[in-house]
């Protein structure tokens, strides 16, 4: 997925929300020279074990780097595959933080594909003050992509998010 920029420029502040996975690839940098003073966490939860240290390693990781402190409140847990829920959340947090406050938001995407989606999709519509930044690693693993996830019963479990039905646009 791209990465989709703010298409003005100003320095009203950003709020950032970070979909929070397992590696911060180069986002470090992002924000030691962002100077981020305000940041929300999309939280996959319940995630699966292993994921749910790994997840926590790395918010605990990206807090300690932005110095910014961390409260229950700047948290959202959404289930790692409820897409819908993401985008309801991010476009509340719009409506709250960012028109009213007139601030930018800008959305790293570091967790499930589906928070992912949801970044992407409430930034359509939004492009003035908003940023998807996706932070790309250096090296994939040679199987990264390889095969399709299976069930318990070794049924492949694949998942799909209807975005638009008879022209109808079934997102906000």
């Amino acid at each position: 997925m791209p990465g989709f920029g703010r298409i003005t420029a100003d320095d009203n502040g950003s709020l950032v929300i970070v979909s929070v996975g397992y590696m911060s690839f180069n986002l470090n940098d992002y924000l030691e020279q962002a100077s981020v003073k305000n940041i929300k966490y999309l939280f996959p939860f319940p995630p699966g074990s292993p994921s749910f240290r790994r997840n926590w390693h790395l918010l605990h990781k990206i807090a300690h780097i932005s110095g910014v402190s961390t409260k229950a409140d700047s948290i959202k847990r959404i289930h790692a595959m409820d897409m819908f829920a993401a985008l309801d959340w991010l476009n509340g947090i719009r409506s709250e933080k960012v028109v009213n406050k007139g601030l930018n938001m800008d959305m790293i995407p570091l967790g499930p594909k589906t928070h992912s989606l949801a970044m992407a999709l409430s930034y359509i519509g939004n492009e003035e003050c908003s940023e998807v930044i996706y932070s790309q690693p250096r090296l994939y693993h040679p199987n990264y992509s390889e095969g399709i996830m299976r069930d318990a019963n070794n049924s492949p479990e694949i998942y799909a998010y209807c975005l638009k039905a008879d022209g109808i646009r079934q997102f906000k």
